[in-house]
C-alpha cells in the first residue's frame, strides 16, 4: 500500500533519474553547429555586409564603394514534452518499468535539438515553408545558382564562377563539362571538395572554402568508412573494388584520407543516400542552433501540487524556444543520387 512515507523516496527518485539521465546524454550535434543563446530578444538577426573589394590599379579618379548591410532574422519557437506518473500504477507495477521511461523522456528534450536541425536540413517536420527554408541570401539554402555577389546585377553562371551550387543531389551537377557530386563515392567526394574550395566571394577572389566533415546517415557508415577512413584505396578513379575476402583490388594509397576529412556519422537523417560536406573550420560552423530559451524540466511532484492532492498525478515538463537556422549556404553542401 502506497503511504506518504514510503512514497516519498520513490518521488525523489524518479526525480534525480530524470534529470540525471538528462545532464548525461550525449550533445552529438555540437561539432557541426553554432549555438547562439538570445537575451531578452524574440528573434536572432544575422547582419552582414559585403566583402571588402581588393585594391585596383588607381587609374583617373578614386572608385568609391560603400558598404550595403544585409540582414536574415530567425525566430525561436516554442516547444513542449510533458510526461505524467500514476502513482497507483507504479503501486501495482512495483515501480519496475516505468523508470527507463523517464530516462527516455529526459534524453529526448537533451536530443531535440539534433531532431530539429535534422529536419531543417531536410525541410520536414516544424521547418518545410518556403521562408525558413531560405538562405541568408534570400534563395532556398539548397541550390544550384546562388550568387557569388548579390550586389551585383550581372547574370549568375556556374562556368563563369559568377554562381555557386551546394545542392549535388539528383545524380550531381554539371560545371564547366565535368560531373560534380553525385552518389557517394570517391568521385563525388573528391569532385564536391575541390569544387567548394572555388567558390568566389562579391571581390572575384576564392572564399577559401575548406571543407573539413562529411556528414552521413547511419545506411552510409561502410562506404564512409572505406572512401575517408581507409589508408589504401582501390586504384580506380571510383568506388573501391572489393575481393571475396574483402581484401581491396590494386589497393594504392587513400588520396581521400590524407585530405583530413572527418566523419559525423548522424543518427538522426532520414534519407538513405543523401551527404553533407561542411566547412566546420570557421568561427561559425554550418548550421546554427538558436536558443531563447534552453530546455528547461518543471516537476509538479509535491503533494500539495493540484495534480497530485487531487488527481494522484506526477507531472514532468520540460520547454524551450528554439529554432535551427542556416550560416552562410558555401559553408555546406549536400549530395546524393
Amino acid at each position: 500500500m502506497i503511504t506518504p512515507s514510503n512514497w516519498q523516496p520513490f518521488i525523489i527518485q524518479a526525480d534525480t533519474s530524470v534529470r540525471e539521465a538528462w545532464s548525461a546524454a550525449p550533445v552529438e550535434y555540437a561539432e557541426y553547429t553554432t549555438e547562439k543563446t538570445l537575451g531578452k530578444a524574440s528573434q536572432w538577426i544575422d547582419g552582414w555586409i559585403g566583402r571588402m573589394p581588393t585594391a585596383r590599379l588607381w587609374s583617373g579618379p578614386r572608385l568609391v564603394r560603400e558598404p550595403n548591410p544585409q540582414t536574415f532574422v530567425a525566430t525561436p519557437e516554442p516547444f513542449e514534452l510533458t510526461y505524467g506518473l500514476d502513482k497507483f500504477r507504479y503501486d501495482d507495477d512495483g515501480y519496475g518499468v516505468f523508470y527507463p521511461l523517464l530516462e527516455d523522456w529526459a534524453l529526448q528534450t537533451k536530443r531535440f535539438p539534433a531532431l530539429q536541425i535534422r529536419d531543417l536540413l531536410e525541410a520536414t517536420g516544424a521547418w518545410t515553408s518556403t521562408t525558413v527554408q531560405q538562405g541568408l541570401d534570400g534563395l532556398s539554402f539548397w541550390n544550384t545558382a546562388h550568387l557569388c555577389n548579390i550586389y551585383s546585377t550581372a547574370a549568375a553562371s556556374l562556368a563563369t564562377g559568377t554562381s555557386y551550387c551546394n545542392d549535388f543531389t539528383g545524380g550531381g551537377q554539371s560545371i564547366n563539362g565535368a560531373t560534380v557530386g553525385g552518389q557517394f563515392s570517391v568521385t563525388s567526394v573528391l569532385t564536391i571538395v575541390e569544387y567548394m574550395a572555388t567558390i568566389r566571394a562579391e571581390d572575384g577572389e576564392r572564399m577559401g572554402v575548406t571543407p573539413s566533415h562529411i556528414m552521413h546517415p547511419s545506411s552510409l557508415r561502410a562506404e564512409a568508412e572505406y572512401v575517408v577512413n581507409n589508408m589504401l584505396a582501390a586504384a580506380s578513379v571510383g568506388f573501391t573494388t572489393w575481393g571475396a575476402g574483402q581484401t581491396q583490388v590494386g589497393a594504392t594509397d587513400n588520396v581521400v584520407k590524407r585530405m583530413g576529412l572527418r566523419l559525423i556519422e548522424n543518427k538522426y537523417l532520414a534519407s538513405f543516400a543523401k551527404f553533407y560536406v561542411q566547412d566546420n573550420t570557421k568561427a561559425v560552423k554550418a548550421v546554427r542552433a538558436i536558443f531563447r530559451e534552453p530546455f528547461s524540466i518543471v516537476p509538479l511532484i509535491n503533494p500539495t501540487d493540484p495534480n497530485v492532492f487531487a488527481l494522484h498525478y506526477f507531472v514532468w515538463g520540460g520547454e524551450c524556444r528554439f529554432c535551427p537556422t542556416w550560416a552562410p549556404s558555401f559553408l555546406m553542401a549536400r549530395s546524393g543520387p
